[in-house]
């Protein structure tokens, strides 16, 4: 039997590797807003994780939402969003 590309589902994108910090900020944003039904301020990220300055936070913000693990409105307090890429980088499952 001859298989033919219907046959396959299309690949997933699964981005970029994340490092273990990277990770524990994506699943620290994805807990909080779990358990609040909003997302967490920079702040409060730096203080679940143990980053202690706002600038390193920021720089893993920005590297995330630049591989597409999540999103935010420069400028708005609380507009933080996880992907879908996201939930495998997070330890989500795939």
């Amino acid at each position: 039997m001859a298989l033919d590309m219907q046959d396959f589902a299309p690949p997933i994108h699964v981005g970029p590797p994340v490092a273990s910090t990277g990770r524990l900020v994506l699943a620290a944003i994805g807990a909080y807003t779990a358990e609040h039904g909003f997302p967490p301020t920079q702040r409060e990220i730096g203080n679940l994780v143990g980053i202690p300055s706002l600038g390193h936070v920021h720089w893993w913000l920005a590297q995330l939402r630049e591989f597409g693990y999540l999103d935010y409105a420069c400028g708005k307090a609380r507009t933080i969003r996880l992907t879908r890429l996201a939930l495998p980088a997070a330890g989500g499952g795939a």
